[in-house]
């Protein structure tokens, strides 16, 4: 009796003593914790329910500092950016949006989708670059599915595509990811072209081919189209800055490339350093800012056209 009586006494003991260790790790949990509350702020938690809301209540330079890895960039491709065209979202026929329009809007097309995972992962070590692919539409297509082609495509009968290419920093492999999980490439390919080519055997790829018309191997470096301020958090329409040499931003451009011209003698400008500068104030793209040196005595005012021709010798 004594012995039973101490055993049931023991057990309260212990359920009491377990019953308070809850309420200390209560307490101790409702504590805030500085340190934590800001990890937790600029890292949601991938892969875990309530993930989209914890990034769209993001600013969108929050969502990049949160993504490190290609998988976390497409967790938030699925949970946060829905397919959507451009003529519904910007009401032009093509708009290159920056990260922060694509997060705002949480939707957009694939070049958005690829465009977004450049900004997500280029301040993690990977390169800024887009992958470029097209098919030309042929009269059996358009017969067999009563297609009619556009104003534009009938100057350029193509169909456009771009995903997102990366090389895995563990294995050195190569995968692509596209503008869903059906299109993922996964990261077990030797090289960038191999990983294309087994993008291509898919169904719906086939016929595509590397657009390489403006890219060396089709690759476009975003960073040396736009710049990664304009990637990441810039406003309006990018495929506007390489506009045409008559346009507001060529035209600044262009008199900044003038008076430089003017003032130094073509020879003696330093052509990268002012092609940076164009860069920077965003009036076009690196690769116009470029030609516009190659291709100065289209637009050039007649005294200084010799300089052109001194400076293509």
């Amino acid at each position: 009796m004594t012995f039973e009586r101490g055993n049931s006494a023991m057990r309260r003991l212990k359920s009491g003593a377990f019953a308070v260790g809850l309420g200390l790790a209560s307490l101790l949990s409702a504590v805030p914790n500085s340190s934590s509350a800001a990890e937790k702020e600029l890292k949601p938690t991938f892969g875990g329910i309530g993930y989209k809301e914890q990034a769209r209540s993001m600013s969108s330079d929050e969502v990049i500092r949160s993504v490190s890895t290609p998988e976390e960039a497409k967790f938030y491709r699925d949970n946060c950016i829905t397919y959507e065209h451009d003529i519904k979202n910007y009401g032009v026929g093509e708009h290159y949006a920056s990260f922060k329009q694509i997060h705002e809007k949480g939707s957009d097309d694939c070049d958005g989708v690829a465009f977004a995972m450049a900004a997500l992962l280029q301040d993690d070590g990977y390169p800024a670059e887009v992958l470029k692919l097209r098919k030309k539409i042929t009269p059996i297509e358009l017969a067999m599915t009563g297609r009619k082609l556009t104003k534009a495509e009938e100057n350029d009968p193509y169909d456009y595509h771009v995903v997102y290419p990366y090389k895995d920093k563990e294995s050195g492999k190569w995968g692509i990811i596209g503008v869903n999980r059906r299109e993922d490439i996964s990261a077990k390919y030797n090289s960038i072209e191999d990983a294309t080519e087994a993008l291509r055997k898919q169904s719906r790829f086939r016929g595509y081919e590397v657009n390489d018309s403006k890219f060396k191997g089709g690759i476009q470096d975003l960073a040396k189209s736009y710049g990664i301020k304009q990637l990441t958090s810039g406003e309006g329409n990018l495929a506007k800055i390489p506009s045409s040499y008559n346009g507001v931003y060529n035209s600044r451009a262009y008199g900044l490339i003038r008076d430089t011209m003017r003032k130094e003698g073509f020879k003696g400008v330093d052509r990268e350093k002012l092609v940076n500068e164009v860069v920077e104030n965003r009036w076009c793209s690196y690769n116009d800012a470029e030609k516009m040196f190659d291709n100065a005595y289209r637009n050039a005012e007649s005294e200084f056209k010799h300089l052109v021709a001194d400076y293509r010798k």
